[in-house]
């Protein structure tokens, strides 16, 4: 037969407390342990007991938002980006306009240094073929190195009639070499923007480029003719655009800047101020609390949008200048811009020139140009 009774095990000094209420009450140990179990435990105990369930205070909501200039991180796909950029195209057509107002010059000279019109009409008709066109490709091949520090052509000779012909001189875009072979023993990385050259075992320059622009797959070109600034110790040479991606990240983030400006003007920024904010339990809260019902106002505030503020809420607007130039700075950062583009610049002397003539500056402009030509 189950028995009614339970034992429970309690401290000396439970068991102690437990006689004493029993014989101040007149009543047995099991009922005063009765009514321990009975009685409804306080409402506020702990942090409950010092009212940390009460919002106090002030908060404000803010329909701030903006960006922070953060300086770039230099890739292939960012030189590319670059080239998009019509500020940097427009330098870029000056440049080649600069350095290669007209088409290339061919002529071909007997020992004696004197011109030779059958080979030279050979030579001519050789460059200028539709799969050669030798001024394109020399073209081509100085910007690529500007842009991206190398140029790769690809040139394919045949025989005709006796004669080594140049058959065709393709263009192999730099960009393509951006790709380190898989494999390779060594892992040596010889540029950061193009890996895809590398040095071989024998240490002679390897090219390895994709196969084409989703796959990583690529394909070594043996027969290649590069053309690279000699002063560029590095093997894939180093790009001259470079130093002016910082500067065109700031001139996009000052526009952008101007841009939030004029946006200001018409949506000012403005703080809801919120006192003691009441959570969505609260009656008269209409299941939405303050804070979550000002974040409505702030994200949906417009001339199309009217709404009524909550009686312990209040709109604090921010103090703003739209007065300030910042086109100024993107001016200033253009400049930087012309000037590194400027050939003018690196050949100017300062001062004054013998008879205020401006003919030795111009022969030195004329100087530079030839330079670069040569190689």
């Amino acid at each position: 037969m189950p028995s009614d009774t339970v034992t429970t095990r309690v401290s000396r000094d439970t068991k102690s407390l437990i006689k004493k209420l029993s014989s101040e009450q007149g009543i047995s140990e099991g009922d005063v342990i009765a009514q321990q179990f009975a009685k409804t435990p306080p409402d506020k105990i702990g942090p409950l007991a010092r009212g940390s369930t009460k919002e106090q205070g002030v908060i404000y909501i803010s329909s701030a938002t903006g960006n922070i200039y953060k300086s770039p991180r230099i890739t292939i796909n960012k030189i590319r980006e670059l080239l998009q950029n019509p500020y940097i195209v427009s330098k870029l057509e000056k440049r080649t306009i600069t350095y290669f107002p007209e088409r290339v010059k061919i002529e071909a000279l007997d020992p004696k240094q004197n011109v030779d019109p059958d080979v030279t009409k050979i030579m001519q008709n050789m460059c200028e073929a539709e799969d050669v066109r030798f001024s394109e490709r020399i073209i081509q091949g100085d910007n690529d190195s500007f842009c991206y520090g190398i140029g790769i052509q690809n040139p394919v000779w045949t025989r005709t009639n006796g004669r080594i012909i140049l058959k065709k001189l393709r263009h192999l875009p730099s960009w393509s070499f951006d790709t380190r072979p898989a494999g390779r023993e060594s892992t040596e990385t010889w540029s950061s923007l193009l890996p895809g050259i590398i040095l071989g075992a024998d240490g002679t320059p390897e090219y390895w480029q994709r196969k084409n622009s989703t796959s990583t797959d690529t394909e070594q070109i043996t027969n290649v003719m590069i053309i690279k600034d000699p002063k560029d110790e590095s093997l894939a040479g180093d790009s001259d655009l470079i130093p002016l991606v910082s500067t065109i990240e700031m001139i996009k983030f000052v526009l952008n800047t101007e841009m939030q400006v004029i946006n200001r003007v018409g949506a000012p920024i403005f703080f809801i101020k919120i006192t003691n904010p009441r959570s969505a339990e609260d009656p008269a809260c209409d299941g939405v609390s303050d804070v979550d019902f000002a974040t409505l106002i702030i994200k949906n505030a417009s001339k199309d949008n009217a709404y009524v503020l909550r009686d312990n809420m209040d709109v604090t607007p921010v103090p703003f200048d739209p007065k300030k130039n910042n086109l100024a700075t993107e001016e200033t950062l253009k400049q930087i811009i012309d000037d590194y583009f400027s050939i003018s610049n690196q050949i100017s002397k300062d001062g004054n020139y013998i008879g205020g003539s401006a003919i030795p500056e111009f022969q030195l402009l004329l100087q530079a140009i030839k330079g670069r030509n040569n190689w």
